[in-house]
């Protein structure tokens, strides 16, 4: 039989049976097919959150990565802009 998994947080911490379940599941790769419905279900509904119709941009990087590329005058968004 399996061992119960406990999620050790500050707190009791309950974590419902189908929240353990999900975390069960595979990991859907974001380079794989597979990810593109997950992906494309992200962006409406960040454009509903963000209460616009326009296109909503979601892109994954490291910490480090957006650290060092926001820390650059010539990456940063309004680099053209000046």
């Amino acid at each position: 039989m399996a061992q119960k998994k406990y999620l050790f947080t500050p707190g009791p911490t309950p974590v419902p049976p189908q929240v353990l379940a999900a975390m069960a599941e595979p990991v859907v790769h974001h380079r794989s097919p597979d990810f593109k419905p997950i992906y494309e279900r992200c962006l409406t509904r960040l454009r509903e959150i963000c209460r616009t119709e326009r296109d909503v941009l979601l892109y994954t990087a490291s910490l480090r990565a957006s650290r060092i590329s926001s820390s650059r005058p010539e990456t940063s968004a309004s680099a053209g802009q000046r």
